[in-house]
């Protein structure tokens, strides 16, 4: 005897069964913990708490310290792998993928070539796409996915991130050793960056930055 069903009973995922389901199928690597697929999100924030996890991004936690590769990687898990091959992520996004931002509520991106980025429901929710064109030479590789380079990261954060967020990721990018930002390389970049808006206010905002930093005062030109 068949049962028959009626269509309103359909059963349908409720966002956060969504979400996990999206994660398990873009395979997560085993040194990242996803919280509403590996263990709830009270677990992961009480084993963060105990220092047994570390949080990256959103739902995803990683079992060890994290860089720039581990940030992209949970990064990643937001992406379908289309996505994964098409995002560059920027601004101040990429100041956290570099260790100098804090993590983002959305991802910050834009597309990478000519075929543009159309992201699905569950991507949209937790991803910012702007429509910006970058060279070949201003993005680089980090785990899976193409991030803005610091330099690049630098112009962006100091000509559109106003702020004291903007402020004190550019402030730790600029004195970030081994990224090769120091304030006369990005005050070049500044310049050398074609139509670029806002670009007299971003070399006074890096001018001001660099004289805080000399002087040991904290990175906070947001009143200029």
């Amino acid at each position: 005897m068949h049962e028959h069903h009626s269509p309103d009973r359909v059963c349908r995922l409720d966002p956060v069964s969504r979400t996990a389901a999206h994660y398990r199928d873009l395979g997560a690597p085993p040194w990242l913990v996803i919280a509403g697929l590996h263990l709830t999100q009270a677990e992961a924030l009480l084993l963060a708490a105990r220092g047994l996890l570390v949080p990256h991004v959103n739902s995803v936690y990683g079992s060890t310290p994290p860089c720039p590769e581990s940030r992209a990687t949970a990064a990643a898990l937001h992406l379908r792998p289309l996505s994964r091959q098409r995002a560059i992520l920027h601004r101040l996004t990429a100041a956290w993928i570099y260790g100098c931002a804090p993590p983002p509520t959305l991802l910050e991106c834009t597309a990478f070539g000519p075929f543009g980025l159309t992201l699905d429901p569950v991507e949209s929710a937790v991803v910012h796409h702007r429509y910006t064109t970058y060279t070949k030479y201003e993005a680089l590789r980090i785990g899976p996915l193409r991030v803005t380079t610091p330099l690049r990261t630098c112009v962006d954060v100091a000509a559109f991130d106003q702020g004291k967020h903007g402020d004190a990721a550019l402030a730790t990018l600029l004195r970030a050793p081994g990224l090769g930002c120091p304030p006369g390389t990005v005050c070049a970049a500044l310049e050398a960056v074609p139509r670029l808006a806002f670009r007299q206010r971003a070399l006074r905002r890096i001018h001001a930055l660099s004289e805080a930093l000399r002087r040991g005062l904290p990175g906070d030109t947001s009143h200029s």
